[in-house]
């Protein structure tokens, strides 16, 4: 006997949870869980495989130490694209860029990834449309500031305009926000234009940063990493602030 994984709600729940409170379910229901978890398995270790379990609060490493130092990746790519926000406001003001340009070129580097796009939502006409708003006003020499023009990012569990706020997830609702979250809202009204999501785990609690449900990021750090694909997330040809969150801290 073997569960069927999937996400139980509603009637189908309050079911189970009648079945499991009787005594012959019960029993059955835990044989196959201890199966399924793999404790049976662990059950028929040899003792010599054993060992006592760690308890404490001192930091302890679950994974190989990582065999390259930060020191030792490559540097991205610069072509002759302006690396940082205020290289490309400067590079606005000069003339030697136009927002328009520098948003539809960052639209198609994504796109050009097909699916394994760094982004897992696009809103293109919200994207062009502030694009086009803004090259109008450096047209005009009246820039809203140092942000205007910028090609950002935002992860999916913060609500941007015509966005669903999916944190992860397959199931929830893909209703689009009806309006952006504050932190968003005040760099769109400094001039900075969203070009899209960026995935997460589903609901962030994953410690492993990987989930059947979205493309992600690749790890820099692993052997055999897609370089081009790192580029594309470092901002170097496509975007150049991300908008994302710790479990307990904002962070830009």
């Amino acid at each position: 006997m073997k569960l069927n994984v999937g996400r139980v709600s509603g009637s189908a729940l309050r079911a189970l949870d009648l079945l499991v409170r009787t005594d012959p379910l019960r029993a059955v229901l835990a044989k196959v869980v201890r199966q399924e978890l793999g404790m049976d398995a662990l059950r028929a270790l040899p003792r010599e495989r054993r060992g006592v379990v760690p308890f404490g609060l001192e930091p302890r490493s679950a994974r190989p130490r990582r065999t390259r130092s930060p020191a030792e990746l490559p540097s991205p790519v610069r072509e002759s694209v302006p690396r940082s926000a205020g290289e490309l406001g400067a590079a606005y003001r000069s003339g030697a860029r136009d927002p328009s340009a520098v948003v539809e070129r960052a639209l198609a580097h994504a796109a050009g990834f097909g699916a394994r796009s760094p982004l897992c939502a696009q809103n293109v006409e919200r994207a062009l449309g502030d694009a086009r708003a803004s090259s109008e006003r450096f047209r005009r020499g009246t820039p809203l500031g140092a942000l205007d023009g910028v090609p950002i990012v935002v992860k999916e569990e913060m609500d941007v305009a015509g966005y669903a706020t999916r944190l992860g997830t397959a199931f929830m609702s893909r209703e689009l926000a009806p309006r952006d979250a504050v932190l968003v809202a005040r760099l769109a009204a400094a001039g900075a234009i969203v070009i899209g999501q960026t995935p997460m785990t589903e609901y962030g609690l994953s410690p492993l940063g990987v989930t059947p449900h979205r493309t992600m990021p690749e790890n820099a750090q692993r052997e055999g990493y897609r370089r081009a694909r790192w580029v594309a997330l470092r901002g170097d040809r496509f975007i150049h602030v991300h908008i994302t969150t710790n479990t307990t801290a904002w962070g830009v």
